[in-house]
């Protein structure tokens, strides 16, 4: 059975955060997903494949992935032009749902689920998130995945 840490993070002003740094000078952990999330979401692309972009040096990636088990960063990058459709919520749904399967194919979860909701309003897409542990507790998170000016948040 697999035991997941994470990073301590710490929000300064202007809406930044920055790792927390204890009196031992080590970072800071805490029995949380929420900077592994937001990583595999937003900190790396994942490599797209030659039917999405034809061009292989415009297929972004990670060359850290090449030989591991499992790839990481997501491909919401390639949404970020579309336009708000129930396709384009599907896709969403999709990518968040490949860029968090690593917390299951490595064992750190028994499941993880997401759900995205098209916000026309705010033209933003809002991913559901939930997480089953292995002690079968449930936890859930909302990001804003995508928004019409073309930049994830």
């Amino acid at each position: 059975m697999a035991k997941f840490t994470d990073a301590k993070f710490t929000e300064v002003p202007g809406g930044y955060y920055d790792l927390t740094i204890g009196d031992d000078g080590d970072i800071e952990k805490v029995d949380s997903f929420d900077t592994a999330i937001l990583l595999s979401l937003f900190g790396s692309d994942r490599r797209a494949s030659p039917t999405e972009v034809p061009e292989a040096p415009r297929r972004r990636g990670w060359i850290g992935d090449i030989g591991k088990p499992v790839e990481m960063g997501s491909k919401l990058w390639l949404t970020y032009q579309a336009r708000l459709t129930v396709s384009t919520v599907n896709i969403v749904r999709d990518y968040t749902s490949q860029a968090l399967a690593w917390f299951t194919e490595l064992g750190y979860l028994k499941s993880v689920s997401v759900n995205c909701v098209r916000d026309i309003d705010r033209s933003e897409i809002v991913a559901e998130i939930e997480l089953i542990r292995l002690d079968d507790s449930v936890e859930s998170r909302n990001y804003v995945i995508w928004n019409n000016t073309g930049r994830a948040q």
